[in-house]
């Protein structure tokens, strides 16, 4: 249905010659909402603090994600966010009985790296260099 079909309807029936009196009846239609934008960083590390959010103004706001995730308010927070938490997160405002289409944004959680263990050549005297030293692969 298009926003142009909103208006009075009028019926009326015959059967033969005759006709029946004329009955009118009102058709609204109501704008779809927007899509709505959804804001927050698509990237995190173990533990942090997953927070999204829209600036839609809606009756009534639907978040689904990974892992069995729904909420209904204008800005989530997941915490701890795990990699479990990584996938497609979707939004769906409503306003009065209209839906609007989806809005995605997919999220990234990674591991955070292992501890590194530190080991020198301690103990030192006076005058001599310190050297430190990890097994930990990766990073800086």
């Amino acid at each position: 249905m298009q926003l142009s079909n909103a208006g009075a309807y009028t019926l009326y029936v015959t059967v033969g010659s005759c006709i029946s009196d004329t009955t009118t009846y009102m058709v609204n239609v109501n704008a779809q909402p927007p899509v709505p934008v959804i804001t927050g960083n698509t990237l995190y590390c173990e533990n942090d603090t997953i927070v999204l959010a829209t600036t839609a103004i809606s009756n009534g706001y639907y978040w689904y994600g990974p892992s069995g995730f729904s909420a209904t308010q204008q800005q989530v927070s997941i915490y701890p966010a795990s990699p479990a938490n990584s996938g497609w997160y979707q939004l769906i405002v409503t306003d009065g009985n209209c839906t609007s289409d989806t809005a995605a944004i997919l999220i990234t959680v990674n591991l955070n790296p292992p501890v590194p263990v530190l080991s020198s050549n301690c103990p030192a005297c006076e005058g001599d260099n310190l050297t430190l030293y990890t097994s930990s692969a990766g990073g800086t």
